[in-house]
């Protein structure tokens, strides 16, 4: 299952995720970054990014920017757009 998360510009959504999650970027961009990745993605709007190692997971939307991230009861943060 899966949730549709609206961001910001600037805001900041922590959460956790499993090693092979996606996340999909529906409209703007963000930057992700998650642990022993060697980059950061930048990913606009219809990119898909598949988690490499899961674990804590950053996103920061670089102005308006709605996604699709995996559900988990142990997410870290929640954007105040979330939206089941």
């Amino acid at each position: 299952m899966a949730r549709i998360i609206d961001l910001q510009r600037g805001q900041l959504l922590r959460l956790e995720a499993a090693r092979g999650a996606r996340v999909q970027v529906l409209y703007g961009a963000v930057w992700l970054t998650e642990p022993r990745r060697l980059e950061d993605v930048f990913a606009a709007s219809g990119d898909e990014v598949v988690l490499g190692h899961g674990g804590r997971v950053l996103l920061e939307a670089q102005g308006f920017a709605r996604v699709i991230v995996p559900a988990s009861p142990r997410a870290a943060g929640r954007a105040d757009g979330a939206r089941s």
